[in-house]
């Protein structure tokens, strides 16, 4: 049992050198998961200031959970986003996140610990919102900037491995469709469904892994909400589950980094709490339910978000 829990442990810190196995999102900010539509009219300001924590200390090799005891992650995200109401149908919004990453790798004797902070990769987007009777359809386009750090080093004068960098270092398009469906007495129920896109393009910024390619992401959410008024504030309860898919990273030249990639299926539950029609916050917890990963992969054990919405 020593020798199977050290080679593991070299395993680990062989791939945290390197470049090591994906965690909770294809590096840098988590562009899907953050963004928010608004509900504005025509020159109308909307602000959201959202906070996201991942706990990562699930290892998985394939479909199987091993026991880990040897390495963790703790990523915390804020991301501050600013909207502009064009027209009562089309909005602009900027989005600015800030990183926060530590790793431990339990080598037995020592410890070997990576802390990274700094400002992520900046999005800019185009939103389309339509209402057509009791259906809410929302879809949105984006461009991320490679803003965020690709080559920070730790206190060893070390480059911190890829998926520790706040940035990706590449020019990525994410889409987004989403919709919400009112029904029943007082139109008290909906039914919630997204997806989401991201392609990403290659790194030219990385000074160890030159054109390295995070893979691309695909997201489809399916949802049941509930909506009531709770202490007298309008109160929105959601219960779902989603299903995302990810390609294999690539080195330069098309060579793949098989500990990357996969498919996860996570359960959440969620509310969002109206102070007043203009001001509001959200809670959002999540869980995983199944995982079938390429090759040996720290995954997400628990995620937590919440955000602080308003018109201005």
């Amino acid at each position: 049992m020593p020798k199977i829990k050290t080679a593991i442990t070299f395993i680990l810190l062989a791939l945290t050198s390197v470049c090591h196995g994906q965690t909770c999102c294809t590096g840098g900010v988590p562009v899907l998961d953050a963004f928010t539509f608004s509900n504005l009219s025509k020159g109308q300001l909307g602000a959201h200031l959202f906070y996201g924590y991942n706990y990562n200390n699930d290892l998985f090799f394939d479909d199987e959970s091993i026991d880990n005891s040897h390495i963790s992650r703790k990523v915390s995200s804020v991301l501050l986003q600013m909207d502009y109401a064009l027209n009562d149908h089309f909005a602009l919004s900027l989005s600015i996140p800030y990183l926060w990453q530590k790793e431990i790798v339990d080598l037995s004797l020592n410890n070997v610990e990576y802390v990274n902070r700094g400002i992520g990769d900046i999005s800019v987007w185009l939103t389309y919102s339509k209402k057509i009777n009791s259906l809410n359809l929302n879809s949105a386009i984006s461009l991320k900037t490679p803003t965020g750090s690709t080559n920070k080093e730790g206190d060893n004068n070390l480059a911190f491995p890829i998926s520790m960098q706040t940035g990706t270092g590449s020019y990525d398009l994410a889409f987004i469709v989403q919709s919400s469906w009112y029904f029943g007495k007082q139109r008290k129920f909906s039914l919630e469904n997204q997806m989401a896109l991201r392609l990403n393009s290659k790194g030219n910024k990385f000074k160890a892994h030159p054109n390295y390619k995070f893979g691309n992401q695909y997201l489809i959410y399916a949802g049941m909400g509930y909506h009531l008024l709770l202490f007298n504030l309008v109160t929105d309860l959601f219960l779902g589950a989603s299903y995302q898919y990810r390609d294999q990273d690539e080195f330069d030249g098309g060579f793949q980094n098989t500990n990357t990639g996969g498919h996860w299926v996570n359960s959440s539950i969620g509310m969002n709490v109206f102070i007043t029609p203009e001001f509001f916050f959200s809670l959002n917890a999540t869980a995983p339910l199944y995982r079938n990963l390429n090759g040996l992969q720290l995954s997400t054990t628990s995620q937590l978000s919440a955000s602080i919405n308003m018109v201005l």
